[in-house]
């Protein structure tokens, strides 16, 4: 079952192998209660363009092992759709990592909310454009 804010978020990465900054990342967020990962998928682009799409639990066992608390409850929901799509935008010799996660944070406060009387009103994910030109906005004045 999901009760928190959903996410999805696709980190492309030049050349093969595993990024272990990135997976340290993840690990801290899952490890730290603040997002549970619903669904991972690994996508590639080899050097003359061929795609090849696999779950974490399909890469080799070390890694499979590694990546445990990652792993624990996937779902399957990253559709074929959604790889089509990200590999479309995939240049040659490029990975991806493609994460669907549940934001776990914002159920405390709505819970609190909830207990005291309240609601959660709105949750919205601003995008990092919007973002990045308010900041430089407000730097000017």
């Amino acid at each position: 079952m999901i009760n928190g804010p959903v996410d999805f978020v696709a980190v492309g990465l030049k050349g093969g192998g595993l990024n272990m900054e990135l997976v340290g990342n993840l690990l801290e967020l899952v490890n730290s209660g603040i997002v549970r990962i619903i669904d991972a998928v690994v996508v590639i682009k080899d050097e003359d363009g061929e795609v090849e799409a696999m779950e974490l639990e399909d890469l080799d066992a070390e890694t499979v092992a590694m990546l445990k608390p990652l792993t624990d409850g996937l779902t399957g929901m990253v559709s074929l759709e959604d790889i089509a799509m990200i590999s479309d935008l995939l240049e040659n010799d490029t990975r991806v990592v493609m994460i669907l996660f549940e934001n776990l944070w914002p159920i405390k406060l709505r819970e609190a909310a909830l207990r005291n009387g309240g609601q959660l009103l709105i949750h919205v994910r601003l995008p990092d454009e919007t973002v990045q030109q308010a900041w430089e906005d407000m730097s000017g004045l």
